[in-house]
């Protein structure tokens, strides 16, 4: 169905971050559910996706710019270089709808666990699924730097090697709650 999606840039404004810059708003020739724009949510660590409930638009923060999608196909992008740039950030766009559809179309839904679970999902929450041992096997120097990394999805999850290891079982503990998707989102191969 969305194999055939395609955008039409409508306006082009200066950047409010950097004038030199440009900020765009795109029209799809299709409309996108609430329920496909979900399923697109949950492919992003929570720190990078805001789901507005009131109007199903979601803004992504990628490619070091806001992208906000919502249902009725409109699309706008902030700090795009030029216009060539903006094409291919839509060409992105697409294919991460495409994405979404097939996911939506192989797994349905998230549960309204999932979506709740996404919610409440703090930094704070995740750390106390590791270790807190600081040992810096990650990179990073403590747990809870990490957590905050893996949130904002500057990391993955699976790059503690405890939770591979010997703390396996917390994994799943944290994957009974938040669900598989989630985890999958925080960088967690299932």
């Amino acid at each position: 169905m969305f194999e055939n999606l395609s955008f039409e840039i409508k306006e082009v404004m200066p950047c409010i971050k950097d004038p030199s810059r440009i900020r765009f708003v795109a029209q799809a020739n299709m409309e996108f559910s609430r329920e496909l724009i979900i399923v697109l949510s949950f492919k992003f660590p929570p720190g990078l996706v805001v789901y507005d409930e009131s109007s199903g638009a979601l803004t992504l923060k990628l490619w070091d710019r806001l992208t906000t999608i919502f249902p009725s196909g409109k699309v706008g992008v902030t700090y795009t270089l030029d216009i060539n740039e903006a094409r291919e950030i839509l060409d992105r766009v697409k294919k991460l709808i495409v994405e979404a559809e097939m996911d939506f179309r192989r797994s349905g839904m998230p549960s309204q666990n999932e979506i709740n679970a996404r919610k409440r999902l703090t930094a704070l929450q995740l750390y106390k699924y590791l270790p807190k041992t600081n040992c810096k096997l990650c990179g990073e120097a403590t747990c809870m730097a990490f957590a905050v990394k893996v949130l904002n999805g500057e990391l993955k999850l699976s790059l503690c090697k405890p939770l591979r290891g010997e703390l396996k079982s917390r994994i799943n503990e944290l994957k009974e709650w938040i669900g598989d998707r989630v985890l999958k989102s925080l960088g967690w191969e299932i």
